[in-house]
């Protein structure tokens, strides 16, 4: 059994739509299709049935190795995804901020006074979402807008938390990033970004996938 990418979507997505129904999900022990009072329960809910059944899937590893290329790499880069939701649940459970929210505080603390157009044209996030999470990190007192200059700027508290590096996303890519060549670095850089830049000139509905 093989991490399924729409089953993987249902899980990630679930905080949008409150509910679930999946047959495959309903199976897992302790999966309930309603949900808590509390959103933050809630994705701590979806993804700790997502991080159970990504386990249940690797103890029962099915050879996927005579599958097309493509489909062994999406596997990965699901799987990839999920690891990324888990890390970031658990850096805002213990930083007090998420996997983004973090990526935004070192751009900040590497640009002081950067505004939000140009976060916007580093950070693939839809203009409201960036919007929401640049007001949350200045409602914790770790970002600060100015008006003059225009901009954001770190506090004290933003870079107390900025310089915080153990159990971060950051902290795994650069791990993978020293262990490998500089060669697999760059090659691994242009394939994802070959990915990206087919998808975005991909339509967005009527094509197969």
């Amino acid at each position: 059994m093989i991490f399924q990418p729409n089953l993987c979507q249902e899980l990630l997505l679930a905080d949008r739509t409150k509910g679930c129904s999946s047959p495959e999900l309903q199976g897992i022990p302790g999966w309930s299709g309603r949900h808590p009072h509390s959103s933050c329960t809630w994705r701590a809910v979806v993804l700790t049935k997502a991080s159970r059944l990504h386990e249940m899937n690797s103890s029962n590893a099915h050879d996927i190795s005579a599958f097309p290329e493509s489909l062994r790499l999406l596997s990965l880069l699901w799987s990839l995804n999920a690891a990324m939701q888990r890390t970031s649940l658990d850096m805002e459970a213990k930083l007090g901020v998420t996997g983004v929210q973090r990526f935004l505080l070192r751009f900040v603390g590497l640009d002081p006074g950067v505004t939000a157009a140009q976060l916007g044209n580093v950070v693939s996030l839809d203009a409201a979402v960036l919007q929401s999470d640049l007001d949350q990190l200045v409602a914790k007192n770790l970002l600060i807008a100015r008006s003059e200059p225009a901009g954001y700027f770190l506090t004290a508290h933003g870079a107390s938390v900025n310089a915080l590096m153990d159990g971060t996303v950051e902290q795994a890519v650069s791990k993978a990033l020293d262990e490998g060549s500089a060669y697999e670095r760059t090659s691994l850089r242009r394939m994802v970004e070959r990915v990206i830049a087919h998808l975005d000139k991909a339509p967005a509905t009527g094509g197969k996938a």
